[in-house]
């Protein structure tokens, strides 16, 4: 194992443990996330663990979506991929997960989401994470070489209303090519 991996891993470890401190230090509002897209009250370091690895076994890119379960623009592209027309076409190439930055309920930063979208920004240099929704981040799961935009824009209809399935694919397939 190379030390860049185990730099990964530690790096890793440590915003888990910073994220359950940070949990632990929140009010005491439960946190509930059943029925949601993003999953914040869970361990969403070990679930991009666990995708990475399935990624790399199944050879496979990870599509990252970074957002919100209020942003609606979210909830759009969420249908949209779940189309089963489309979900059949993207999950040839990605496996797909989607990581909370929000809360549920207001703007306050998931800890653990944010980590995850700066540590992809630290192995790909000249990278940014802006903190918009949603933000898409094509990875290979083996180097974590990333393309991470905010620029769903490109998947829109021409009215610019919705999300355009046939556009959805193409695009994110068309960003995946510009990390090989």
């Amino acid at each position: 194992m190379s030390l860049r991996h185990v730099i990964c891993i530690v790096s890793l470890i440590f915003c888990t443990a910073f994220g359950t401190a940070f949990a632990q230090s929140a009010p005491a509002k439960e946190c509930n996330d059943q029925m949601k897209i993003y999953k914040v009250c869970s361990d969403q370091v070990g679930m991009y663990i666990e995708k990475r690895a399935q990624a790399v076994q199944e050879n496979k890119k990870l599509l990252v979506i970074f957002g919100a379960d209020w942003c609606q623009w979210c909830k759009l592209v969420n249908k949209v991929i779940s189309m089963p027309d489309v979900a059949s076409q993207l999950e040839t190439e990605f496996i797909i997960i989607n990581i909370g930055t929000f809360m549920y309920d207001s703007s306050a930063y998931v800890e653990s989401g944010v980590a995850i979208a700066y540590h992809l920004v630290e192995k790909n240099p000249g990278s940014i994470y802006e903190g918009y929704s949603p933000t898409f981040a094509i990875v290979d799961p083996k180097t974590e070489k990333a393309l991470i935009t905010r620029s769903g824009g490109e998947m829109t209809s021409t009215e610019g209303v919705y999300y355009d399935p046939a556009t959805v694919v193409s695009t994110l397939k068309r960003w995946s090519a510009s990390i090989d």
